[in-house]
């Protein structure tokens, strides 16, 4: 046993004393410098512009390592790479088998600067020489010296197969700039952590950060930690628990984005499930400098958060089981973008309230209820001391980027509240190409009725064309005026109908180059505090001579079978034409109105109808049935009253001198019928009056 014992050693010895042997003719016999300018010959030959500027020397302790001083790539007047110290540590015993097993790698003081210049070419498209016939060096010849001939090609393969534990990082920096798109983009601090760095589809661990500085924002502390595998056969790519983190100065909770899934990286084909985590958006948009308008929410944007499954290839991907948070709105649906980068996007939702993302309101006082024998007076005096309505904003709206835009979105609502009003199953549904967006659909429940729309908005010229085309049907006015903050002066249902267009980069613009034509039709209406029938009364008072009767009005006005033609240009809305009947009444008038402050004017004749009726104080003799009685209602809509509608004094006029007429007739008539004879009387006043 003891003499088994002494040949152990003995044989360990010997084994200890071959490889301290080999160790010190790599470290101290062999110099690597030797082979600096072959090295770069070789790489020259490969259209690699490689510079070793500094000494490459070995180390044996604790392992085996070569390290590399000054180490530079260089393309024109621009260094892409240069990195202060690269070591390789390899395992001897493999090396001695024929193996290359790298225990690790150290990349430190790495500072990368990528190109694109003025003329659109890269700094790292290298391109070998054109002659190959380059005379071997030395490590050509002594690489083909010492490779196995009796080798297969799976075995030199795996023989040369990546295997290395562990590869840092320290201090790196990555500078991008493309000088067409004046992009500036940089890395700082970059820090890599990696071990068991395989192709060979088994598990490596990875941790990195690094500062990110981009164009126009404030740095962004990134890092990413996870693990991943890389069949280098089949190029796949696995990702199993990769989870990168963002923070800023400013925000107190990190931007998270988790990532599974695998890349086929030879067609760039992602499949992939991704989320971010919800985040205060408000407050990071706030430390990238991104000035947001004052919200009329004050915790608007304080949840934002999407996932999704992401596939695609060759640069085409698409988004499946998208889920998507804002505040208290939940959407679903999918989103996708072509090779050209067309984008699609569909959205399914619960409810928006986009007044919440507006500028807040002006504040209102409020007032306390008033008696019905005030209400008037008070309308009055709001109406003197009210501010005058504002025009739309005049600041330029971001059409320019609909220009270049290529996209189709669709997007569903349970319920969307914008300006104070509330629809309900809305269906929004428009695409944008070659600075021509089209309004497919807009359709919605909308106050008890139904809304749609359509459109189109031109943004080619320099003063952008909008066109659109729609309406309501069965709109119920009273909750819709309620909405709208107004007392409801108009009630009933009504369907309107429109067709126009504008013009302009600005809200303003549309508004004052308006053009339209619209038309409104309602088998009923009621108009509170207008009392048609009592104006009518008044004008068949003064054309009878007497008074106003003594009888209770009814202060309001129920219209049936209305229908109007209106025109709008700019801020005036005209009204072409417009006919209604009042119980034994037809009206029908034309007028015109201002929009923005509420005034109107409108010039209406009255026709009696059906038969006459001695219990109506206000009857005309028969003679009036086919004469149209004279109204005029002008004021504002704010402030409608018992003087809002009244005799038109300037067509009255001349009908009170046909009145006066007629009833010189009637009673010159009645006294000669007295004496001639009726038949005589007629006679003679048909030769006088010519009738």
């Amino acid at each position: 046993m003891g003499r088994l014992i002494k040949w152990v050693l003995v044989v360990l010895f010997v084994a200890v004393l071959c490889l301290t042997a080999a160790a010190v003719y790599l470290t101290q016999v062999l110099d690597p410098n030797d082979f600096k300018s072959d090295i770069e010959a070789l790489a020259e030959k490969q259209g690699v512009p490689l510079r070793l500027n500094g000494d490459v020397s070995w180390k044996f302790f604790p392992q085996l390592a070569l390290e590399l001083q000054s180490v530079e790539l260089a393309t024109g007047s621009v260094s892409l790479a240069s990195i202060d110290e690269l070591a390789a540590a390899v395992d001897i015993g493999p090396l001695l088998e024929g193996r290359i097993a790298i225990e690790g790698v150290l990349l430190r003081g790495v500072r990368i600067h990528a190109v694109v210049d003025e003329s659109g070419r890269a700094n790292w498209d290298f391109e070998a020489p054109a002659d190959t016939t380059v005379p071997k060096s030395a490590v050509e010849q002594v690489a083909e010296a010492t490779t196995p001939v009796a080798d297969s090609e799976a075995e030199f393969s795996s023989g040369l197969a990546l295997a290395i534990q562990r590869l840092v990082i320290e201090q790196a920096s990555v500078h991008f700039e493309d000088r067409q798109t004046e992009t500036n983009i940089q890395l700082e601090s970059w820090d890599l952590t990696a071990s068991n760095i395989n192709l060979i589809n088994e598990s490596m661990a990875l941790q990195t950060s690094a500062s990110l500085q981009l164009d126009g924002m404030p740095p962004l502390n990134v890092s990413l930690s996870g693990d991943a595998s890389f069949d280098g056969d089949t190029q796949q790519l696995q990702l199993p628990n990769l989870l990168a983190q963002v923070t800023t100065h400013g925000v107190s909770k990190p931007m998270k984005v988790s990532v599974q899934g695998d890349v086929d990286v030879g067609h760039l084909a992602p499949s992939l499930q991704v989320a971010l985590s919800s985040v205060n958006l408000a407050d990071w948009l706030d430390a990238l400098d991104v000035d947001l308008p004052p919200m009329a929410a004050k915790d608007a944007l304080q949840t934002f958060a999407v996932q999704g499954n992401v596939k695609g290839s060759d640069g085409a991907l698409q988004v499946d089981n998208l889920k998507l948070v804002l505040d208290k709105t939940h959407f679903s649906g999918s989103a996708s973008m072509t090779q050209a980068g067309a984008l699609s996007l569909s959205l399914k939702g619960n409810s928006l309230d986009v007044d919440r993302y507006l500028s807040p309101a002006d504040p209102v006082t409020e007032k306390a209820p008033v008696s019905e024998k005030t209400s008037v007076a008070n309308k009055a005096e709001s109406k003197e001391t009210k501010a005058p309505s504002q025009l739309l904003s005049s600041d330029p709206l971001p059409l320019d980027s609909l220009r270049d835009l290529d996209a189709s979105v669709q997007l569903s609502l349970q319920q969307l509240t914008a300006s104070g009003l509330t629809m309900e199953n809305a269906v929004l549904s428009f695409t944008t190409k070659q600075g021509r967006a089209q309004l497919k659909k807009l359709s919605a429940d909308f106050y008890e009725g139904t809304l749609s729309l359509t459109g189109a908005l031109n943004v080619r010229p320099n003063k952008p064309v909008l066109t659109f085309k729609g309406g309501v049907k069965g709109l119920a006015l009273e909750p819709l005026m309620k909405d709208l903050k107004q007392e409801a002066s108009v009630l009933g249902r009504a369907s309107i109908n429109i067709e126009g267009n504008t013009r302009g980069n600005n809200l303003r613009a549309w508004q004052q180059y308006a053009v339209a034509k619209a038309s409104l039709i309602a088998s009923s209406l009621t108009v509170k505090d207008l009392d048609v029938e009592k104006s009518v009364c008044e004008v068949a008072a003064q054309i009878k001579g007497a008074a106003l009767p003594e009888q209770e009005w009814k202060g309001e006005t129920q219209l049936e079978d209305v229908a109007a033609n209106l025109s709008l240009k700019g801020t005036q809305l005209k009204i072409e034409s417009i006919k209604a009947g009042l119980e034994y009444l037809q009206l029908t008038g034309k007028g015109s109105s201002d929009y923005i402050s509420g005034d109107f004017d409108v010039i209406a004749d009255v026709l009696l109808s059906g038969q006459a009726d001695a219990g109506r104080a206000c009857q005309l003799s028969d003679r009036w049935r086919n004469k149209a009685l004279p109204l005029r209602c002008k004021g504002n809509i704010d402030t409608l009253g018992a003087r809002t509608c009244g005799p038109d004094k300037d067509r009255l006029g001349d009908l009170l001198k046909d009145e006066a007429k007629s009833r010189a007739k009637d009673k010159l008539q009645e006294k000669i019928e007295k004496k001639l004879g009726t038949d005589l009387g007629s006679e003679l006043l048909k030769g006088w009056f010519g009738r």
